[in-house]
């Protein structure tokens, strides 16, 4: 069995190499590791999980050496001596081989200690001087001097604090319900970055200082410090006091899957019930005289993105009258309205081996609106992301673009005008390709035009007057057996996270429903089916809407 310890060594390398820091004492813990294993069998005893033990051993031995490391005093050298309290400090740093560590532990401090801190020992600057270029009193200086140093010797005392984030990160995408802001936000928060959607990970139980947080992920304050400020001020993470904590519902895996079974059961029982009224308002719509404008495209996406409003309104208002509960959506930076929710998954999430959540997955409805823009009073879109199709997302990937430019880019193309006289930003165009790919758009024979419906505004009144009627006649049917259905299916959040609304909670007991409804139609053929589960990509279920 000796041998196997060989297939693991490069593992434990890398393990001691991300706790030593330097390669050397990495070497030289992985040998201690694997000489204590090496005994541990000539003993004759049995390992069942070698890895899994050669990482409890490697923890071991990395925390004996950190305390005798850290019960020896440490010093800088050329110390200023000025301030007469110092002596406990200097006396601690007495060997010049641990300034690596000390400087270590001063990188995760806050930033108002940091300063005075490096200013003061590393650069030889006196309180006096240090007082005058910070524009601060003298005292104010002392005291985060010897604030600062309180929080060196806690460091110093807890040792290694990095939690499984700092070497093992998760991925986090966030998702909206609402008006996106301008810069894309609440998704371009984090899209891409993943420090942030760790962040958000680590302060979602319960709220951390920035400290905490750079100590738990292994990065120095400097760096960690921007980005807290860009999720405070973006409103995905929330100031208390000397601490901050993720301000929306994130959700696992788990979360997100663990009562599609029963949807399924409970659809499959009750789809007549869900359709019948469903019916009356799909062939209402068919009867619009807009609707005999459009083409074939057009007409199925105009009547996907009625199902998806009927259903997710229809479904998200019945819960809301059952527990007499109303969400509002926030007015937010950049001209945004919207309620973020995340979700979470390890790095080595293998979406494969979990079809069943990827199939009835969509993000809910936005919509994006521009007043008084290149002669038009009004423009504006109305989307779902029917993400459970295997479907190519307008926004993601290297041609990508943002609701507020593709609503601009819309009316460009829908009304043909130049881009190049208006202040456009062309940018924008070399979209197009990828936008006819999504069949948002489409490309005859080098002329470019929408592929999704576009409304004058008063079309729109009409389209959602029987969207409304549709949706209110289908509650009543259905309002007695999801009252059933809803019980004990609400998802736990932390106790201090207090603006998540109820409906959230609940949301993942019914979000399959939405699509095994719109599956089942499709089945019975009662829309149309255009083997959108087989890699053909679905017209978009979205509309553009002009006012001139």
């Amino acid at each position: 069995m000796q041998h196997k310890l060989i297939d693991h060594i490069d593992f434990l390398m890398q393990m001691a190499l991300l706790k030593c820091g330097n390669t050397d004492e990495a070497r030289d813990l992985c040998q201690d590791t694997l000489l204590s294993a090496l005994k541990y069998m000539a003993s004759d005893n049995r390992i069942e999980d070698i890895r899994s033990y050669l990482v409890i051993v490697l923890n071991r031995r990395f925390h004996d050496r950190l305390r005798q490391k850290y019960n020896k005093p440490v010093v800088y050298q050329d110390v200023p001596g000025e301030m007469a309290d110092d002596s406990d400090l200097e006396e601690d740093l007495l060997y010049k081989e641990q300034a690596q560590e000390i400087r270590k532990q001063i990188a995760y401090l806050t930033d108002t200690y940091r300063n005075v801190i490096i200013r003061y020992y590393l650069k030889g600057e006196s309180v006096k001087y240090i007082s005058e270029s910070l524009n601060i009193p003298q005292g104010t200086v002392k005291s985060r001097l010897s604030g600062g140093r309180t929080q060196l010797k806690k460091g110093f005392e807890c040792m290694e604090s990095y939690t499984k984030q700092s070497y093992e990160p998760i991925n986090m995408s966030v998702s909206n319900s609402g008006n996106s802001s301008l810069k894309g936000e609440p998704r371009s928060l984090v899209e891409g970055d993943l420090i942030a959607q760790n962040l958000l990970y680590l302060a979602y139980n319960e709220p951390v200082t920035p400290q905490e947080l750079a100590k738990a992920i292994g990065i120095p304050m400097a760096y960690i410090e921007p980005i807290i400020k860009k999720l405070v001020e973006g409103e995905l993470m929330k100031q208390a006091g000397t601490k901050v904590y993720t301000d929306f519902m994130l959700l696992s895996v788990k979360d997100m899957e663990q009562y599609i079974p029963a949807q399924k059961e409970f659809i499959g029982e009750h789809f007549e019930r869900f359709w019948d009224k469903t019916q009356s308002g799909i062939d209402r719509i068919r009867q619009m005289d807009c609707y005999q404008r459009f083409n074939q495209n057009q007409r199925n996406a105009l009547e996907l993105y009625s199902l998806f409003y009927i259903y997710d309104r229809g479904l998200y208002e019945a819960f809301s009258k059952i527990y007499d509960a109303k969400q509002t959506f926030p007015e937010r930076p950049n001209g945004g309205k919207w309620i973020a929710f995340g979700h979470v998954t390890p790095q080595d999430f293998d979406m494969s081996k979990h079809m069943d959540l990827l199939e009835h997955s969509y993000s809910g409805e936005r919509w994006t609106y521009m007043k008084n823009y290149l002669g038009a009073k009004q423009i504006g879109m109305h989307v779902y992301d029917p993400d459970g199709f295997p479907i190519r997302i307008y926004y993601r990937g290297e041609n990508g673009i943002f609701d507020d430019e593709l609503v601009k880019l819309l009316h460009v193309i829908h009304d043909e005008i130049n881009p190049e006289e208006t202040g456009f930003d062309t940018e924008s165009l070399k979209s197009i390709p990828y936008l006819c790919e999504c069949k948002i758009l489409r490309n005859d024979k080098g002329k470019i035009s929408l592929d999704i419906p576009v409304f004058t505004m008063e079309e729109k009144q009409e389209f959602y007057e029987i969207l409304k009627d549709a949706k209110s006649n289908m509650i009543v049917d259905v309002m007695d057996i999801l009252r059933e259905f809803f019980k004990d299916k609400k998802i736990g959040i932390p106790k201090h996270l207090t603006s998540v609304p109820v409906q959230k909670q609940y949301a993942w007991s019914y979000s399959a429903m939405i699509f095994i409804l719109i599956r089942t139609a499709m089945s019975k053929n009662l829309v149309h089916d255009g083997g959108y589960d087989n890699e053909v990509q679905c017209p978009y279920p979205m509309f553009f809407v002009t006012d001139r």
